[in-house]
């Protein structure tokens, strides 16, 4: 007997009974009836319809005469049909997909006994009576017709499964949004087997500090794992509140004029380069984006498990990764291929089906060189230092003798600080009139806040919109994964702005335009936008006065700088963004900003100090224009 094809995922078959009692009133139409019988079906027409229907020419001779005698003619009726029933046959469903849209192939077992074929092949793109009619011309029409019928149901309610129903990802419960697979709420459907977060289950200890600190610290080396980290947060959280379409549309309404850069659009991550140090870019994206790896002694054995394929698999197994949303899809080039061609099809294609709402999630490209796109962000890895020894750390001296994973394993670091994330999400979500105010304050920074305030941020002319509208969303995502890290872990506000400043530094300078980038290398600086040099300084050294007067404010001096708490300056800003308010004044000459050694690129605006065995975080002010601001408005 013939299985339901990948039955483990499709859980929402429609069963014949359901069939017959939809479409009960079409079976009737057709003179058919159904019965069951030892557990199966039976398809069969009734006794006074069991001849061959009139032909053509029948009908057009019947049509020539008037009603009154047409209704006293009686046609020969002397050939039948040898078979007038037939029982169910078992079947299996095998989704196709042309690039444009979703078909099926029906492989079916023989409707009548003692044929020779083992089975037989029928396509959705043709009518199904009309293929089986050609095959069983001995069977009733009616019957075939009937069994069409209910084929062509399967197939599409198949592609509203498709379409509609997914097994991990955001959606509506009862009372709240849920993430399928992570909620803290049981599926309603009580579907207990887990597609994603699945080294939960394995893991020895839940989530620690020391846990979480190791993270960070990973993240803090490297702004290219910051962004590729980010990436998987916004992949679990950008449809989180409600899905983007629907926040589109808000803001087509609300922001009318700025609503183009404002709309968020899908795009895709591109981990590219050769590690100097040899570590892969495969697993890379295991460690920091696969939320549905199992237990295993190597990140090899992931490779070719949905939801990672190589692209050239696509077609055949889109069925499959249209039910995995809101999480990293890991797509390679295919055979030993090493790079993925910019001009590809399969990326176009990709695109579209983004765009048609059939891949939900987020694809994670593997390539030796970029990809050059406007909807894929590159992220070289190639200076990336070592950062774990790529083998799963086991625990085997546990009371039951079973074997399960350290929480000192990298992999299960990040899958579980993911998940508890999105369970931190799902609460804020849910507020009613008792709700308190800290929360309805912690869900505006979760999302709208940070969104906010990196559009205006990446709104300027200067930058390349594409390029800008994704550093937005991915600062997004790491802005609100900060807010929860100092929520929950204190001790690691310092080490988490540290991050956060990193990737908007880094973001700011690569989404700059190609025209500007090209100036900055022939005069070896940043080209200023116009800019009210008198406003910013008397803004600024009106707040630096402000915090020299508090006595329990640190700050002090040297021969070139005047230093001050970098925090409190933040605290008396009163602006929409202190970020490009600062980068604003480092452009007028006024202050100061850290420079990466290795690199000689901007890192963040404030410096670490000392004092007392405390550090802090100083800003540092040109003391020779703030002793003239001084000077200028004493006269």
């Amino acid at each position: 007997m013939l299985s339901n094809y990948y039955a483990d995922e499709y859980t929402f078959e429609i069963p014949f009974e359901q069939f017959v009692e939809e479409e009960d009133w079409f079976i009737k139409k057709c003179d058919c009836e159904i019965k069951e019988e030892g557990g199966e079906f039976i398809i069969k027409v009734k006794k006074e319809q069991q001849y061959l229907p009139l032909s053509k020419e029948d009908l057009k001779m019947l049509e020539s005469f008037p009603s009154y005698v047409r209704n006293r003619i009686i046609i020969p009726r002397e050939k039948e049909y040898k078979i007038n029933k037939i029982y169910l046959p078992e079947f299996i469903v095998i989704p196709q997909y042309n690039g444009i849209k979703f078909h099926y192939k029906i492989k079916c077992e023989p409707l009548l006994k003692d044929e020779k074929r083992s089975y037989i092949i029928l396509d959705s793109r043709s009518l199904f009576y009309s293929q089986l009619e050609k095959k069983y011309s001995e069977v009733h029409i009616y019957i075939l017709i009937v069994l069409g019928k209910y084929f062509r149901r399967v197939c599409s309610y198949r592609t509203k499964h498709l379409e509609e129903n997914v097994i991990t990802g955001w959606r509506n419960s009862t009372y709240r949004r849920i993430f399928l697979n992570a909620s803290s709420e049981e599926d309603e459907e009580g579907n207990e087997r887990m597609y994603m977060f699945k080294l939960k289950e394995e893991t020895y200890d839940s989530l620690t500090e020391a846990s979480v600190g190791n993270i960070l610290q990973i993240l803090k080396k490297s702004v290219e794992l910051t962004f590729i980290f980010a990436y998987g947060l916004l992949a679990v959280t950008l449809n989180a509140e409600k899905e983007y379409p629907e926040r589109n549309k808000e803001i087509q309404s609300l922001w009318k004029g700025t609503a183009t850069f404002r709309e968020v659009v899908p795009f895709q991550l591109c981990i590219c380069g050769t590690n100097r140090y040899g570590i892969l870019k495969k697993d890379i994206a295991v460690i920091f984006l696969d939320y549905a790896k199992k237990m295993s002694d190597s990140f090899q054995r992931s490779y070719n498990q949905i939801p990672h394929l190589p692209l050239k698999r696509i077609n055949n197994n889109i069925h499959r990764i249209c039910l995995y949303k809101d999480c990293p899809i890991i797509m390679y080039p295919s055979s030993n291929a090493a790079t993925i061609s910019s001009s590809a099809a399969v990326l176009n294609k990709i695109k579209r089906l983004i765009a048609q709402g059939i891949i939900k999630g987020f694809p994670v490209l593997i390539s030796e060189k970029r990809v050059m796109d406007d909807y894929i962000i590159n992220i070289d890895i190639s200076d990336i230092t070592p950062f774990t020894d790529g083998k799963r750390k086991k625990l085997k001296t546990l009371p039951d003798g079973k074997s399960k994973l350290s929480d000192e394993d990298l992999s299960v670091q990040v899958e579980s600080i993911v998940y508890h994330y999105i369970n931190y999400i799902e609460d804020l979500l849910f507020c009613d009139s008792k709700t308190p105010p800290e929360k309805l304050e912690a869900k505006r920074h979760f999302y709208r806040v940070p969104f906010d305030n990196y559009s205006e941020i990446f709104s300027d002319e200067r930058y390349n919109l594409p390029l800008a509208k994704m550093y937005r969303d991915l600062l997004t995502a790491l802005d609100g994964f900060s807010y929860y890290i100092k929520k929950k872990y204190s001790n690691f506000r310092d080490i988490m702005d540290e991050i956060l400043e990193q990737a908007i530094c880094v973001a700011e300078e690569d989404a700059l335009d190609c025209e500007i980038k090209e100036i900055q290398k022939v005069s070896g600086k940043s080209p200023v936008k116009r800019i009210n040099k008198k406003e910013i300084t008397e803004e600024f050294f009106t707040i630096v006065l402000k915090i020299l007067e508090d006595e329990n404010v640190y700050h002090t001096q040297d021969n070139e700088f005047l230093l001050i708490d970098y925090k409190m300056f933040q605290r008396y800003y009163r602006g929409a963004n202190h970020k490009t308010f600062l980068s604003n004044c480092k452009k007028i000459g006024i202050i100061e900003i850290p420079i990466r050694k290795k690199t000689g690129e901007p890192r963040g605006y404030a410096f670490d100090k000392m004092k007392d065995g405390k550090k802090y975080k100083v800003l540092k002010i040109k003391k020779a224009a703030f002793e003239k601001y001084k000077k200028e408005t004493e006269q």
